[in-house]
């Protein structure tokens, strides 16, 4: 292991507050990969709400990896130091499971450049059972997976939040699970019985001679159709912002999530098609939660793709002591409205979203 590159995670480390550290023994070792630089993954509200949902169960352990910085990536090759977690320093290959959340599909590159430098092989078929289980999950993993489906084991349809926890229970109650490549076979195949589970070795997908698809036979008594599970009260996701840092895109900044989906559902976008239905937290659950985040942070980021649609927008705005940023506004003369009560805030942001430049105008 490089010492130029520990000291460096130590001081990424040294500048967070939040940060989890357990004891691993006798508990399911989790590393969660953002395939992307620290900085871009640390502003993730969804990839911070895995990491604190899943250290909040006594039987996991979950750490945290990052794509290195490119200045980095030379020096990892260099001196053969694996991908590592920031926590333990432990590279990614020791670990029982390696989770990779999925947010953009730039990032797909990067998924393979993390495995080369971890020394773990791309694809499931070439992997045995001294290696991580490697599962994904994110927006990419449910509008579209096949483009990755050949790189990973298991492939969380929809939002994670409403399966993980079913998914590692299942793990639990198998002392089996990493007893040999038979019981991992075993394994995956229970596995299909929890719903919003993709296991892409259990298809086998038919192509034309121009590279399209014919036919798609699922096998194993997998389900031919894969149903999205999405959680259907947003007041009672488990995600939340876990740390805070000044190394963040979003400095020292606490992302609070207000809405998820968009009721315009405009054709050129594709959060409102895959976010559905449209779900809004209620106002005292946001308070609560604001409450709580000032006593870390007077910075606080509100998560919508149309807040100017969240109901109590107006009442979030006027809570006192905080210094809110708003990840969009549609504009429209309510957008107008919500503006003057930001007055004194560094940025908002206004997205003329239209399919044309007239309308764009």
């Amino acid at each position: 292991m490089n010492r130029k590159l520990i000291e460096k995670a130590d001081d990424l480390l040294a500048k967070e507050k939040g940060t989890v550290f357990k004891d691993p023994g006798g508990k399911i070792n989790i590393c969660l990969v953002y395939p992307n630089t620290y900085h871009v993954g640390m502003s993730n509200l969804g990839f911070q709400g895995i990491y604190g949902l899943l250290n909040r169960r006594d039987d996991v352990v979950c750490e945290r990896a990052f794509l290195p910085d490119e200045r980095d990536i030379e020096e990892y090759i260099r001196t053969e130091t694996p991908v590592f977690s920031l926590e333990s320093k432990r590279p990614l290959n020791r670990f029982d499971m390696v989770a990779f959340s999925i947010s953009f599909e730039n990032d797909y590159p990067n998924i393979l450049k993390i495995l080369d430098i971890a020394k773990i092989p791309f694809s499931s078929s070439e992997r045995n059972e001294y290696h991580p289980l490697l599962i994904a999950g994110g927006v990419c993993c449910f509008f579209n997976p096949e483009p990755i489906a050949p790189i990973f084991d298991v492939i969380f349809i929809g939002e994670a939040e409403e399966s993980l926890n079913e998914f590692l229970e299942r793990l639990r109650d198998k002392s089996k699970t990493y007893g040999g490549q038979g019981t991992r076979d075993e394994m995956k195949k229970d596995l299909l019985n929890i719903e919003g589970l993709y296991i892409p070795e259990f298809y086998q997908t038919d192509c034309n001679n121009d590279g399209t698809i014919l036919k798609r036979v699922s096998i194993n008594n997998a389900p031919e159709k894969i149903k999205r599970r999405y959680i259907k009260d947003l007041s009672i996701s488990p995600i939340t912002t876990t740390i805070i840092t000044p190394e963040a895109e979003f400095s020292e900044m606490y992302l609070v999530e207000a809405m998820r989906g968009c009721p315009w559902k405009c054709r050129f976008c594709l959060v409102g098609h895959i976010y559905t239905p449209t779900r809004k937290k209620d106002l005292d659950t946001i308070t609560v939660e604001i409450e709580r985040a000032k006593e870390i942070t007077p910075k606080i980021g509100l998560i919508g793709p149309s807040l100017t649609d969240y109901a109590h927008i107006k009442d979030v705005l006027c809570i006192d002591g905080v210094d809110f940023s708003i990840t969009s506004l549609r504009a429209s003369e309510k957008s107008a409205e919500l503006v003057e009560l930001l007055k004194g805030h560094k940025s908002v942001s206004i997205a003329p979203e239209a399919g044309t430049e007239r309308m764009r105008r």
